[in-house]
Order: C-alpha cells, then structure tokens, then sequence
C-alpha cells in the first residue's frame, strides 16, 4: 500500500490540511490513478486510490 508520513516538527495542521486536500484533489480528477499506473498495473492502481 502507499502513504505519506507528514512531520508535525516542519508540516502545522494547516500544511497537513492542504497535503490532504490536494491528494483528495488528486483521487477525484483521477492524476493520482494515472501516477500509480506509472508503477503498478491498473487493477492496483484502482485498489491503492481506495485508500
């Protein structure tokens, strides 16, 4: 599975906000299923975009 890790000690919950509504971004317009295609097949390309 894929994740990210955000440092409190560089990233306020403000930063940590805008990550998770760009990857939220990312998922809804599918460029974050076409990154994973790059690396993966696109069955788990699907699974991963799940999470």
């Amino acid at each position: 599975t894929f994740g990210m890790l955000l440092s409190r000690a560089t990233i306020n919950e403000e930063g940590a906000k805008r990550w998770r509504d760009m990857v939220n971004a990312f998922r809804k317009d599918g460029t974050l299923k076409r990154l994973y295609e790059r690396l993966y097949t696109s069955e788990e390309a699907e699974q991963f975009q799940r999470y």
